[in-house]
Order: C-alpha cells, then structure tokens, then sequence
C-alpha cells in the first residue's frame, strides 16, 4: 500500500495548501454522507468535526495522485462507526450491514458523478465555438431567447431550436460516454 508522497518538499507550504483545499472542497460531500448515514442528528456536525481532525493528521499520509473524497469517507466511516459504539443502547441506531450498504452506495454514487462531471467536460470540449458561445451567452451569460435573438438578428424560436439541438447532442454524447466507462 503505497503511503503518499513522502519525497522530498512534498508536505512543503504548497502541498500542506493543496490539502487544505482538497479538505475545505469535501466537506459538503462529508457532511452529506453524515447526514445519510446518521440522519438529521445533532451530532453529524460533531462527527464531521472528529472526522477532520482525523483527516488533518493523517494529511502526510494523502497520496495527491488518488482521490480525496473516497479516502476521506473511509475517515468519516470509522468515526460513524465510533460514534455508534458511544451510541449503542440508542435503540434508533441503523445495523452494521446497513451502514456498510449505505456507505457503499456513497462511494458508487459519488463515482458517478465525477465520470458524469468527466463526460460532460468531454462533451462540451466537442462542441463547436459557436455551439460554446451560445450556451454561454443563454446559461452564464443569462440572456433572453429575445435578447439573444436580438444579437444573432435571428427568431427567439430559431435560437430555442438551436439550444435544445445542443442540448440534445450534449445529453447523447453523455449518456454514451457514461455507458462506456467501465463499472
């Protein structure tokens, strides 16, 4: 098991900075998975707490090259699991099996967004200049159908056709994508 990137310089300020990011970045993803793994408790926030505390220490140990999130739910996992030891007589605590059902379904789940998110930049780096720099305009930008009908001197119905073409070209280009990654 390979134990981070011990080389020199490499927990040096830019790579203590890096994890600071990659840790402030996860903690909406961790808070989520506390959330459904101990539901609306007032201890999610105690956990998440534990769990960063835990993820700080251990920081020398990260691997930049791998993933944040699913090291950092292995974290908050076995502080979930702490927290039911604590716990044990609360007759509103799910079973093990349970837990490791829903932690497991977290981990897919959040894969599937990262290759939905990796489709979607794929797909959108194959539009067109114009296809880009209308979407952008509509969606960025928020302009009107009329005001961007206005700037192409063309019909607010010409431009709706246009966005729903591309549109429909992104989510098949996606749903292909998505279909080839390998489960």
């Amino acid at each position: 098991m390979r134990r981070g990137n011990r080389g020199p310089g490499a927990w040096g300020p830019m790579g203590e900075d890096r994890f600071v990011e990659l840790l402030t970045g996860a903690q909406q993803p961790l808070h989520a998975y506390l959330l459904c793994v101990l539901g609306p408790d007032s201890s999610v926030d105690d956990v998440l707490q534990s769990t960063n505390v835990d993820l700080w220490k251990k920081r020398n140990e990260y691997d930049f090259e791998r993933p944040f999130l699913p090291w950092a739910y292995r974290f908050a996992y076995f502080r979930v699991l702490d927290y039911r030891k604590q716990q044990a007589r609360s007759r509103l605590l799910f079973d093990d099996s349970l837990l490791d059902t829903v932690h497991d379904h977290f981990l897919q789940s959040s894969q599937y967004s990262k290759n939905l998110s990796d489709a979607m930049d794929d797909c959108m780096a194959k539009l067109t200049q114009e296809q880009t720099d209308l979407l952008a305009k509509r969606y960025k930008g928020g302009h009107s159908l009329v005001e961007m009908a206005a700037m192409a001197a063309k019909s607010p119905g010409s431009i709706a056709k246009r966005l729903f073409r591309i549109r429909r070209s992104l989510l098949e280009c996606i749903e292909r994508t998505v279909a080839q990654e390998p489960t």
